[in-house]
């Protein structure tokens, strides 16, 4: 009965239980929750990560917070968010997903937890799309430094590139009116009709106003750059970066396209390339640009783990495999990459190795949500139900408002006949998401097998 279930509602996520409304219930007052600890806010800030990364609409998470009622104002998270995006912005290197989410939870216009987000997400790309910001040209008198005096080398410009796109390079002959176009530049057009700027001086302002997140002025003014010196490799990439911030894919993509035209033999412009077309859903293209970072950089863990991610994308998780395993031999205790490889082994069903995995990432990242999760499930598929409630337990620890932990707790609990843990599980659901058509029918169902088996 068990694996019906299971299949029912884990299995291809495409079937629905009916929906009912949820039985009248008396509510008990309850006293005020504390406030949140630091630690509080983590955990519940890495839900609305993992929430991001799956799809989730503003709407969401608003829903999120007017669950945690008071302790979700926006202004209390925007405290929290403050000191911990100081933390991220002092340490050498940060996850590139991380750095989304927070640019689009900027977007999303919840108050001062927008701003906040906004900020750090956009300093967090800004050092890792490679945007770069160039000492200022030496003092001199008019007029200006040829443009070749403060424009970075194509090789210079690439080196601390960390996210470029794909499409096959065009040629450096020039660029196409329709490319860049007076329309495109004309609502944010640079104020120089009485100075005429070079280059460099429209690269720079470019930058400056990166810095002010004033993204559509500084595609105006790369866009400028380019228009003079169509071979400003620096500018393609930049460009290519602010495009990115702003999530318009298609256009960073044409950008980095133009890039690597003018450094083809960086490995981070690579990945960056295909990371942008991972966005954009494109993965057999991506597969082949975060090869080309392998080939540059044989050492490049992230471009080994997201090339596994888009392989398995396509079911050829043999392959996958094979791309965590090289990113495990680089870095032993990859936490991303043991639980990359678990969730190939699972879909190939070869479900020991993939709990194997599973800890590993786990002795490597305690706290590590996705990793104790999917070890729930590979040990349902193995009908281990008691070690699975221990992992999804732990999930529920780390993650109060998952519900989904939740979920999976009351169907172990319905298939081992423990009817009243069953139904105390969907409550805890129903707590947390009182709408929830499977929690309501679940919870029926575990009411009704109940009726019919008082003894068990």
């Amino acid at each position: 009965m068990v694996k019906g279930i299971w299949q029912k509602w884990l299995g291809s996520g495409n079937s629905k239980p009916p929906r009912r409304q949820p039985e009248e219930t008396t509510a008990t007052p309850a006293s005020p929750p504390p406030p949140l600890e630091a630690e509080d806010y983590e955990l519940l800030f890495r839900q609305i990560r993992e929430g991001m990364m799956t799809g989730w609409d503003r709407s969401r998470v608003v829903q999120f917070f007017e669950v945690l009622g008071s302790r979700g104002d926006d202004r209390l998270w925007a405290e929290w968010l403050r000191g911990y995006g100081d933390r991220l912005l002092a340490q050498n290197s940060s996850s590139r997903e991380l750095a989304v989410v927070l640019t689009r939870l900027g977007q999303m216009q919840i108050g001062e937890f927008s701003k906040v987000a906004i900020s750090i997400g956009s300093q967090l790309l800004e050092r890792q799309m490679g945007v770069q910001t160039p000492p200022p040209p030496p003092v001199a008198p008019p007029p200006p430094p040829p443009a070749t005096s403060a424009t970075p080398s194509a090789t210079e410009a690439g080196e601390d590139l960390q996210q470029e796109s794909s499409e096959p390079p065009v040629s450096e002959s020039g660029i196409s009116e329709h490319e860049v176009s007076e329309h495109e530049v004309s609502e944010h057009e640079v104020s120089d009709s009485q100075v005429a700027l070079s280059p460099d001086e429209y690269f720079q302002k470019g930058n400056e106003q990166v810095s002010q997140q004033d993204w559509e002025g500084a595609i105006a003014s790369y866009r400028k750059a380019i228009e003079i010196k169509p071979d400003f490799g620096a500018a393609w990439i930049n460009l290519g970066g602010v495009h990115f911030y702003a999530q318009q894919y298609p256009e960073a993509l044409e950008a980095f396209d133009r890039a690597t035209a003018f450094a083809a033999d960086n490995p981070s412009l690579w990945f960056n390339h295909g990371f942008t077309l991972s966005m954009l859903n494109r993965p057999i293209e991506a597969i082949e640009s975060y090869k080309k970072a392998i080939e540059l950089k044989g050492d490049f863990i992230q471009a080994w783990q997201h090339r596994g991610i888009e392989l398995s994308k396509l079911h050829r998780h043999e392959e996958a495999i094979a791309c965590y395993e090289k990113a495990i031999q680089i870095k032993p205790d990859f936490a991303e990459g043991w639980t990359g490889r678990g969730n190939a082994l699972m879909q190939l069903e070869r479900y020991e190795e993939a709990t194997t995995c599973y800890d590993r990432a786990i002795q490597s990242q305690s706290n590590y949500v996705e990793a104790w999760f999917n070890r729930g499930l590979v040990l349902m598929q193995q009908q281990k139900p008691q070690e699975a409630i221990a992992s999804f337990e732990q999930v529920a620890q780390l993650q109060p408002q998952n519900d989904r932990a939740w979920i999976n707790v009351g169907l172990i609990y319905l298939s081992l006949q423990n009817y009243d843990r069953a139904i105390a599980a969907f409550d805890t659901v129903l707590q947390l998401r009182p709408n929830d058509p499977d929690a309501i029918a679940l919870r029926e169902q575990a009411l009704k097998q109940k009726e019919r088996n008082p003894d068990a």
